[in-house]
């Protein structure tokens, strides 16, 4: 599945497969192996994190999380997540918007919402240091 992200204001001029889902999650990869990133930007924590879901996607495809889909929106996405893909899908091949359904899901299984929330709270403290991480990022994810 190819995708493209684009919203919250951000403007994606299209440019080719460079900025279809599976080449930026390739390129963050690349970018932590070769180590050519600012550890701000890209973090082990978050390659870890995505390993963990893509692990989990066997369980996901078998029903083990359809129980934590409570809302509606959820339940539907999560049938189209098992339709669109199998247990052998490659990591970077999953679309993005799965991988934020898959990561709510996975958080609530392990009751890890409350933590979230409190390392919510804390990055509201942050403020505009966090927005310029988060705008290093973004363009670092679409422009390198």
């Amino acid at each position: 599945m190819n995708n493209i992200i684009i919203g919250n204001g951000i403007d994606i001029q299209f440019g080719g497969l460079e900025y279809t889902n599976k080449s930026i999650i390739e390129r963050a990869f690349l970018n932590l192996k070769t180590g050519d990133f600012s550890p701000e930007v890209y973090t082990k924590k978050i390659e870890i994190w995505i390993y963990i879901l893509h692990l989990a996607v066997p369980n996901f495809l078998n029903g083990h999380y359809d129980q934590l889909a409570v809302l509606n929106d959820e339940k539907e996405e999560l049938e189209n997540f098992k339709r669109n893909y199998s247990k052998k899908v490659s990591i970077s091949d999953i679309g993005f918007e799965y991988y934020f359904l898959l990561n709510e899901l996975h958080c609530r299984k392990f009751n890890l919402a409350f933590k979230m929330r409190k390392i919510k709270n804390n990055i509201k403290k942050l403020g505009p240091v966090l927005i310029r991480k988060v705008s290093v990022f973004l363009h670092a994810m679409f422009y390198t």
